[in-house]
């Protein structure tokens, strides 16, 4: 399990912006979750040891984890505190040897029906098992994510670890509440982390839903590391609860940087500060600042993608899964 340390050591609070510490502190939280930061089965901080630590009322504290526990992404468990939970549950292979036994005990069934013993129907089973499976046709996967060119960026990645029959497509959403039901014929929707309960209501009991961990790009962890150590670099966000964290994330990768200052994309001020910085490193979603930032400094993106860790054990496995449910159903 992992220790409650490793949490304490994620977040942080700015004094100095005009962003209520809840909303400073919930950001930060869902941020961990959907990057691994914070990964799954963590214990959080009690109330009163994040209050202590952070210097903030445990009253703010204890609202945050009520609402990041109405999300589903903490879970409170007697006894023994707040954790971040494991999708996964642990009677899965109980279960599925189950269903198993069910499928084995109908075959026999069936063979009895037709006259054969179960010795034969145990034979035809085994030696179908020596030859090759049978191809089966490729899945359809949907990635929803927030903003188009990230969610189209994110898709184009995970494209690169599917098989060469899977296709996978993306949308937003936005879009996706805008449909009267979900897409047909999707066999997989992926999602990031801390939106991965929006997801499963949006789209039903169907289809598996399966939350990956993204992490910053090798583009954007290479150009913060070649910043200057003079740099005067401006974290701009278009969500105040997420830019304490951008703040935080771009120091992490250029901790060679005396300071990294925060603006949010509208606020007054921001003319100012784009003036008197050398470099922008602007949020997903804020690409509107472009337009302001003067042609002498240097702007991208803090771009993420999704951890290779994450899909090798999430996504693979239950694509794995579908495959043989479908190969099941297929079998005459």
């Amino acid at each position: 399990m992992t220790a409650n340390a490793n949490a304490l050591h994620t977040l942080g609070l700015d004094r100095s912006l005009a962003l209520p510490v809840g909303a400073q502190l919930r950001g930060q939280i869902e941020y961990g979750i959907a990057t691994g930061e914070i990964p799954r089965g963590t214990r959080l901080p009690s109330v009163r040891e994040l209050a202590g630590a952070l210097g903030s009322s445990p009253a703010t504290v204890a609202q945050v984890y009520k609402e990041l526990g109405e999300q589903g992404l903490v879970e409170s468990r007697r006894g023994h505190g707040t954790f971040v939970p494991d999708r996964l549950p642990p009677s899965e292979g109980l279960e599925s040897m189950v269903a198993l036994r069910r499928a084995v005990d109908a075959l026999f069934e069936s063979a009895e029906q037709l006259g054969v013993s179960r010795v034969a129907a145990a034979e035809a089973v085994a030696l179908r098992a020596s030859q090759p499976a049978r191809a089966a046709a490729g899945l359809r996967l949907l990635f929803v994510g927030v903003y188009d060119d990230a969610s189209e960026g994110y898709a184009a990645a995970i494209r690169g670890a599917l098989s060469a029959d899977d296709t996978i497509d993306w949308t937003t959403f936005e879009r996706l509440r805008r449909t009267a039901r979900p897409p047909d014929g999707i066999d997989v929707f992926l999602t990031i982390a801390n939106r991965e309960a929006e997801l499963r209501r949006l789209v039903g009991g169907g289809a598996p839903v399966v939350s990956l961990t993204f992490i910053p790009s090798r583009e954007t962890r290479t150009r913060l590391a070649q910043l200057t150590a003079d740099a005067r670099v401006l974290a701009v966000s278009d969500i105040p609860q997420f830019l304490p964290t951008l703040q935080r994330a771009v120091a992490r990768f250029a901790p060679h940087l005396a300071d990294v200052a925060g603006g949010l994309s509208d606020s007054p001020g921001l003319e100012r500060q784009l003036r008197s910085c050398t470099t922008v490193v602007y949020g997903t979603g804020t690409t509107g600042v472009l337009g302001r930032v003067p042609p002498e400094v240097d702007a991208f993106e803090f771009r993420f993608e999704p951890d290779a860790h994450s899909i090798a054990a999430l996504l693979l496995p239950t694509l794995e899964g579908v495959r043989s449910g479908r190969a099941h159903e297929e079998t005459p």
